[in-house]
């Protein structure tokens, strides 16, 4: 039944053919809700029960919130499934405007006394769904927005279900952090069923491991490698203003037209109708994608985003590693986001110790002596570089070094380098001990390039292992080893060079005993001294022998 108040009557027909439309785009779209009154489904009522809307499979810790747009002022139920009833609806107050000259009006004809039908011009599927539903959804969140209409309720999913309750009836325009809820059923009794299609987007990070070219949440690299990185974001339905932030420690370097966005490996330009890169400096960026392409995309597709950046001189050693962190922020607020938190990688880079001494008496009590002026260099090959300090420094598997403030106490520290100013042979001080830093996990080989005088350089190279144990805990301070073994005769024929060479944790853990006398590993001991013993004594016995025969031959 339509109630007809002031000037001229409206006929119950063409009402209701046109309300009949409208109701159906609601009950479909999700624009707003249909609550029917529990009453005699022949009977007509003036709709002043209370209803209920229950959203389900919602977003736990989204908040969701209903506004009123229309009084459902009376309605008769259908009689049967051929009969589709009559509704009477009336804009309230908030809202008129949004139906005389907002968008609202490309959807809606406003009547006399504020009733409500369909626009004539408006397209209507045969399912009762607008053609451009989405457009008047997000004009009218829009609208609720600019005029600061107050919402009828609102409240936080703390499960999978979430129930408004003690409604008067009407339609409502339901919203979510997460994005406008667009489809909705309905169930009898007053109450209306809304199931949410909305989703929230992942965000995965990681960072490539060399040499394997392995993805996982670390990596180690050399000061100055280039370390490649990529996160992936996996879209979800509903969601809006995507924006991903990546931010890095001081260690890193972005290198900032390394970044690619990627679908299906298919490289994506930056623009307007896409993404754009709204901040970029040397330690991340911010990208911010274009809801249009977001929504133009089907649901789950993944966009990966690479980029590079460089382990620079500022880089922690060991310890926690070099951060790398990544954060996908979403939702349709503008005042406010949702986001997926944090998503990190750690890059790390190691230390290596060396001390160069010599024994004094013999095992157990003998004693270490610290030795200065011995000459190394570390390679990546086991190979001599040279002998001349050219052909060192030219090496190419040679490592440069330069020397740093940075000091374990008083012992001299030198970091991974290039460029002017570096060294290839590092001398011993007094301490006989220097710390090599910034360097990737992986052997090595510390040669000795000249000893101290009066003592003997190693026969060989000595080999150097650095390893470390697995990440179970992001940004958690990993715990490395280094090993060393020495070529004894320079053919691969690796041995300790002392008893204790395996490191833990700390600096020094390759040392380099040094003896005099004697080629190493020989110890040079009893065996020369008695050789001298006997040949002095065979000196003496032949003068002996020889002032004995010119006696006689003057007798």
């Amino acid at each position: 039944m339509i109630f007809n108040k002031g000037k001229g009557k409206i006929k119950m027909r063409k009402i209701r053919k046109l309300l009949t439309v409208f109701a159906a785009f609601f009950l479909v779209l999700g624009l707003t809700t249909n609550v029917q009154a529990e009453a005699d489904q022949n009977q007509g009522t003036s709709a002043k029960t209370r209803g209920s809307i229950t959203i389900q499979n919602t977003l736990e810790g989204k908040t969701y919130t209903i506004y009123r747009m229309l009084d459902l002022e009376s309605y008769k139920k259908p009689a049967d499934q051929t009969d589709k009833g009559a509704y009477s609806y009336k804009v309230l107050p908030a809202w008129k405007g949004f139906l005389e000259s907002g968008v609202g009006a490309q959807f809606f004809e406003l009547k006399e006394q504020d009733y409500v039908v369909v626009h004539p011009n408006a397209q209507v599927t045969a399912e009762g769904q607008f053609v451009n539903g989405k457009i008047l959804t997000d004009a009218a969140l829009q609208y609720a927005k600019e005029h600061n209409i107050h919402a009828t309720q609102h409240a936080t999913a703390q499960g999978n279900t979430l129930t408004f309750s003690d409604l008067d009836l009407g339609y409502y325009l339901v919203d979510s952090d997460a994005g406008a809820l667009c489809a909705l059923g309905t169930t009898d009794n007053n109450n209306v069923t809304i199931k949410e299609k909305n989703g929230i987007p992942t965000l995965e990070k990681q960072v490539q491991e060399k040499p394997d070219n392995s993805w996982g949440n670390k990596n180690d690299a050399n000061i100055g490698d280039t370390v490649n990185f990529k996160a992936t974001i996996t879209t979800a339905a509903g969601a809006m203003n995507y924006k991903l932030i990546d931010k890095m420690e001081a260690g890193l370097t972005l290198k900032s037209d390394s970044i690619a966005v990627k679908i299906d490996e298919t490289i994506h330009q930056a623009g307007a109708n896409r993404f754009t890169i709204t901040s970029t400096t040397d330690r991340g960026f911010e990208i911010k994608f274009a809801d249009t392409w977001i929504q133009s995309l089907p649901v789950g597709t993944t966009i990966v985003v690479e980029y590079q950046a460089t382990l620079n001189e500022n880089a922690v050693i060991a310890g926690n590693g070099n951060k790398n962190s990544a954060n996908l922020q979403y939702g349709d607020k503008t005042e406010s986001f949702f986001e997926t938190g944090e998503k990190e990688t750690h890059t790390y880079t190691w230390p290596i110790g060396i001390y160069k001494y010599t024994q004094n008496g013999e095992e157990p009590e003998a004693t270490e002596t610290a030795l200065a002026d011995a000459e190394f260099y570390l390679s990546t090959n086991k190979t001599s570089a040279g002998t001349t300090e050219e052909e060192v420094q030219n090496g190419a598997d040679v490592i440069k070094f330069k020397p740093t403030t940075a000091s374990e106490g008083t012992i001299p520290t030198y970091q991974k380098a290039s460029g002017e100013g570096t060294v290839s042979i590092i001398k011993t001080d007094a301490t006989g001990k220097f710390i090599l830093q910034g360097l990737d996990a992986g052997t090595y080989y510390l040669h000795e390039f000249a000893a101290p005088d009066g003592f003997n350089k190693l026969a060989g190279p000595i080999k150097v292992v650095i390893t470390h144990e697995a990440l179970t805990t992001p940004g958690s301070n990993l715990g490395y080893t280094v090993e060393s073994t020495v070529d004894v005769d320079a053919t691969d024929n690796f041995e300790n060079a002392t008893d204790d060479i395996k490191h833990e944790n700390t600096n020094i853990a390759v040392k380099v005993l040094n003896t005099t006398g004697a080629l190493l590993p020989s110890t040079g001991g009893m065996g020369t001294t008695l050789l001298y013993t006997i040949g002095a004594g065979l000196i003496v016995i032949s003068g002996i022998l020889l002032i004995t025969k010119k006696r006689m031959s003057h007798e």
